[in-house]
């Protein structure tokens, strides 16, 4: 399902649907370890190395969330 909003576009579904186009991306996955598993499709489902080099290939801006526990997404930009 695809929705436009104010010049933006939400995808309901797998992450891979989403075109590579100029953007700014926030990425919020359910956090690895005991911080995700409080979700539907919670951390065990997720290959957080195929999703961090997915998103490194993203045009435009990337903001990227991770737990504690998060050691797949390594960038050389600043982690708040």
């Amino acid at each position: 399902m695809k929705r436009i909003f104010a010049r933006g576009l939400i995808i309901s579904g797998d992450y891979t649907l989403a075109p590579d186009i100029e953007a700014t991306w926030f990425i919020d996955p359910p956090y690895k370890e005991d911080a995700g598993k409080g979700y539907k499709y919670g951390s065990k489902l997720i290959d957080y190395k195929k999703l961090a080099e997915w998103a490194k290939n993203r045009k435009g801006e990337v903001i990227f969330c991770e737990g504690h526990c998060g050691d797949y997404y390594h960038s050389s930009h600043y982690y708040i």
